[in-house]
This record gives structure tokens, sequence and C-alpha cells, in this order.
């Protein structure tokens, strides 16, 4: 009879029992055939055993059944080492063995199916899933197996996945290979690269974000990397890489020289075989890469405190993605930049087409130079909370697509012929009479109007006011005359599908706030301001399908209004609006309609 017992001494044990069993073959066999062909199958079944018995002590969820298994497996040994008295009954044992191993080989692979979590889950599955699987990276780490693991048959069918993936798919996947175990990687960063990069393009009918898009789609669809849910939003903004799908990743990305690593498989700071270098801890932050070869991709993966060397920074000429800023998803992410004079070298970085400095502190202002990257796709200044000032030569960079300055709350003004840069698709951040702005209307005059012609605008932020002083003062006095202006003279382009208005100055809905103005908008967000209600006069429906409303005092409306206005409404926000009681929102101010409407989740 055979005990339960620890399992690495049952593997022990059988792994005895099995090379005197193949002793007892020889005797049994001769020199025929066959004894060929079942030693060969002897080597397969020890190490078969031998990786089942590394593996399986680590996964929980497969002990028992393994263990049990083995038990089966060595009482088997053990009647062919005492009973079996010819060939015949020999090689009937022998069976049994082969079809058990068979059965634990293919457990084996199905700890890939239950393990990692495909990319349907919804947000009650995900935390526990995301939470077994950092126990389990840990535990890995901890007993120091990494190896064994990348040569398990588990990460054999994982490179399979990968070696099926589209060429744009393989490219884009190893993206994700810097970003640390367990990471919650945002989504916006990461399409900005690609596009940087040009790994994604815009298509006859699709824009480079709407393709980004697809590609997270893609790998959720292939179970690469998996949506992080959060209120029940329909939107998903960030996304988690399965630590053993990170270890297969990071694997082909080493090979394939797509970026640096160290013996640990983490990014190096250097790059002697790559185009693409990391900023990563624990490395000197007065950084300068030594390799020959420039890199053309620069992403801070972890620094906090940067100093860059003006002189080496001005030599990189072959950069077309500089990622310096934060690309986590959270606010609590700090970057700090002991002085701002690097960004003189940028006059040299001509071949720069995504430039992010996201959440970067001590930036005050951008030099005039920055004109001089005539090929920059995507800036990126979200965050940068002491920006003060945009160069007005911003309006020499006609192939912008993207300018974000959201949450820079020091930002004076827009500078003048911002209308100039057909090229925007996204606006984030647009100010408005700000009362530290010397004339906060000079530039409303001149360039509201102008905000209608941007044809290939489809995300637009404007934020009405910056710092309001308690006494009535000469510039706040001009602040209410901008925002008063623009409810007459402000002018929405016509393929909005994102609107995000914040501190609306009046109580009324001006005419280009009007479901006629704005057929195409899908997602509308309105923070703070003194805005009573979104119905109008006529009647008029929007075909919005996302609402977010927040902190808005002065806004009355009843939820049948509510439903009338918004007929299309697939989920409603709600948070600190204390006279929308009537809303059937949940306990987070949230509401969700259940029918199957078609979002659009784009969320740049």
């Amino acid at each position: 009879m055979v005990i339960r017992r620890n399992l690495i001494d049952v593997v022990t044990n059988m792994l005895d029992k099995l090379a005197k069993a193949k002793t007892k073959h020889l005797e049994l066999a001769g020199s025929s055939n066959m004894q060929v062909q079942l030693h060969e199958q002897f080597k397969k079944i020890e190490k078969e055993l031998r990786d089942a018995g590394e593996v399986f002590p680590r996964v929980k969820n497969w002990e028992n059944f393994v263990t049990n298994k083995f038990d089966s497996i060595e009482q088997d040994l053990e009647d062919m080492l005492d009973e079996c008295k010819d060939l015949n009954e020999f090689e009937t044992k022998f069976q049994s063995i082969l079809k058990k191993v068979e059965e634990i080989t293919t457990m084996n692979s199905e700890i890939q199916l239950h393990s990692i979590p495909s990319g349907n889950l919804d947000s009650s599955q995900t935390p526990q899933s995301m939470s077994n699987a950092k126990n389990v990276s840990v535990d890995w780490q901890r007993l120091r197996i990494e190896e064994s693991i990348l040569e398990n048959t588990v990460m054999a069918n994982l490179q399979v996945s990968y070696d099926i993936l589209e060429p744009q798919l393989k490219l884009c996947l190893l993206c994700f290979s810097i970003f640390p175990d367990n990471s919650e990687i945002k989504k916006r960063p990461v399409i900005y690269w690609w596009i940087g990069e040009g790994i994604v393009t815009h298509t006859r009918d699709k824009t480079a974000e709407e393709v980004g898009e697809g590609i997270f789609t893609e790998l959720t669809e292939k179970g690469m990397i998996e949506p992080v849910y959060k209120n029940k939003s329909p939107m998903v903004t960030s996304y988690l890489m399965h630590p053993w799908i990170r270890l297969m990743v990071v694997s082909v990305a080493k090979k394939a020289r797509f970026f640096d690593f160290d013996d640990a498989g983490k990014p190096m700071a250097d790059c002697p075989n790559s185009r693409r270098a990391c900023l990563v801890l624990p490395t000197d932050t007065h950084f300068q890469l030594s390799g020959e070869r420039q890199p053309i991709t620069l992403f801070n993966v972890n620094h906090e405190y940067l100093h860059v060397n003006l002189g080496w920074f001005s030599k990189q000429k072959k950069l077309v993605v500089l990622q310096l800023g934060r690309w986590q998803n959270s606010d609590l992410h700090h970057i700090e930049v002991d002085s701002a004079e690097f960004l003189k070298g940028l006059e040299e970085q001509i071949q720069l087409k995504y430039l992010s400095l996201c959440g970067i502190s001590r930036i005050t202002q951008l030099p005039d130079s920055i004109a001089k990257l005539t090929n920059l796709k995507i800036l990126d200044l979200r965050a940068c909370h002491n920006l003060e000032e945009l160069p007005s030569t911003i309006k020499a960079m006609k192939k912008l697509s993207h300018l974000d300055v959201s949450e820079c709350y020091l930002l004076e003004n827009m500078p003048k012929g911002l209308g100039l840069l057909s090229n925007l698709e996204v606006l984030k951040g647009f100010v408005i009479g700000n009362s530290r702005s010397k004339d906060p209307s000079v530039v409303a005059e001149e360039d509201l109007n102008q905000l209608q012609q941007f044809e290939s605008l489809c995300v637009l932020t404007i934020r009405w006011g910056g710092v309001v002083h308690s006494a009535p003062t000469e510039s706040t006095k001009l602040m209410t005359r901008a925002a008063a202006m623009t409810m007459k003279s402000l002018s929405m382009p016509q393929n909005l599908v994102k609107l995000d208005l914040q501190c609306f100055p009046d109580n009324v809905s001006p005419k280009w706030l009007r479901p006629s103005n704005l057929k195409n908008l899908e997602r509308l967000y309105i923070k703070g301001g003194k805005i009573h209600s979104l119905q109008c006069e006529d009647n008029e429906a929007w075909n919005v399908k996302i609402l977010r409303l927040k902190f808005l005092k002065y806004m009355e409306m009843n939820w049948s209004v509510m439903q009338k206005v918004f007929p299309h409404l697939v989920y409603l926000e709600k948070i600190k609006c204390d006279n929308l009681e009537s809303f059937k929102c949940d306990k987070n101010g949230v509401w969700m309609n259940d029918k199957d409407e078609k979002i659009c989740t784009n969320t740049l």
C-alpha cells in the first residue's frame, strides 16, 4: 500500500523504482526491437515526472491531482517489480503508467487555461485571478525556478501562441516586455508609443488611435493581456499581463534584441544590442547611454528624479519616441527634473514623433525652439503642474495630431494661431479665461471660432478659469468677460466623439452645446461649473452613450427627463451632484443600461 507523503519524496522514490523497472525490462526483453522502443519511453516518462515534480508543488490547485496520479504510478511500478513474471504482464503495467503520465502532461497544459485569465473576464473575476497570479509569481521568484518554467511545456504552448500572431501584433506585444510584473499598464502611452515608432498608422477608414485600440482588443481576445474594469465602466483604460505570459514575452524580446535585458529579465538602461533603451532603477539618475548605436526609443520605466545631460541629449538625433513622463495609471507616480535646461536640446530631435513629459514637475515653459520638431505628432504634457505657458511657435508644428495639456492648472492661456494646427485629432486642456492671464479674452476672440476648423478633431477638453480670487480684480473681470463671450462665440468641431467641459461658467446651455451641433458625440463629461440642465428648449435628444457628471451642485434634472434627453445612454456616472437624487444610480453613483448598444471604447 502506498502511503501519501511529501510530493518531492514521492517523485524521488518513483524515479528510483523506474530505474529498477528499466533494469528488469532489460532482463525480460533481451535484445529485441521492443527493448529499444520501451527504453525511449522510459526516458520520456522520467523527464515528465521530473518536470511535474518541479512545477506542480508551486501550483497549489493541482497538487492533489498530481499526487494521486503519482501514488497510482508508484503502485504500478511496485507491481512491475514484484508481480510481473513475463514480458506481457510487464508491458500491460507499462501501458497503464504511460496513460497516467499522459494525463499529467495534459493537466500541465491545462494550467495555461486555468491560471492564465482569458480576455473575457468581468470585473469580479479579474482581481482574484490576478491575486493568484501575483502569489504564484512571488513563489517562483523566491524559489528561483523561472528557468525551469521557461523550459516547461506551458511556456512552449505560450510561445506557439506568440508565433501565430500577425507581425504587427508581435511587435506591439513585445513592447509590454519592459513593464514590471503585475503592473497596471495604461493604454494611452502604449498606443502613443506604437504610433511614434510607426508600428501603428492610420488607414483609409480608421485613425491611428482606432487601429491601436483594435490591437489591444485582439491581444485581449488572444489572452495575452486582460482589461482592468473599474466602477462598471465600459471604458477600459488599463491592462494587466499575466506573469507567465510576461516571462515568455521577455524571453522573446531578449532573443529578438527588441530590448536589452539583464540576467534577471529586467530591462537595461544601456542598449548595446537593441535600438531601444530604458530608464530603470537601480541606475545612476545622471543617465547617459554608453552604446555606440543611438536609440530610437527612450522609455522611463521607473525613474522619479531625472538629471538629463544637455550635451548628451543633443546628440541623440535618432529618437522617434521619448517617454520621460509617467506611463502608470495613477497620479501617485511623481517625476521631477533637477533642471529643465535639457529641453533646449529638443531642437536637435528632428525625427521625434512622440514626446511625453506627463506628470513631470519643475517645467514652467517649453522653449520656442520646440517648433523645430516638425515631425512631432504627439505632445503629452498632461499633469505638468508647473507649466505656465506654451510657446507661440507651436503653431508651426503642422503634423501635430495630439496636444494634451490637461491638469496643467497654472497654464495661463492658449497660444495664438492654434487654429493653424489643422491635423489635430485630440486637444485636451484648452484654457479659456484664466485669471492669471494678462488678457485672456485676446486669445478667445481670435481662436475660439477656429475650433470648428479642426475637421479631424474627435476629442476635446475645455477648461474655464483657473485661479479665482475672493475679491473682484481687473483680471477676474477679464476672465468673466472671456467666459461670457465663449457662450456666444465658441463653435464646436463637427466630428467630435468626446467632449469634456470643466468649470463651465454659465447656468444656461449655449447654442453650441446642443445635440444638433454635436451629432457624432458619444461621450460627454462635465466637471464643475454652474450649468443647470442639459435639456434643450426644442426637446432635442442626444446621441451620447456615456455621460459623466461631477461636482455640479446647481444642476437640476429629474430621471424621466434625463432618459428622454439621452435615449441612447448606456453608462451614467454621477458624483457629488446634490440635486440629481432621482437618478437611478447605485451607491457608487453609477447607472448602466442593459441594452446592447455599440460603444466607442477609444479612451484617448
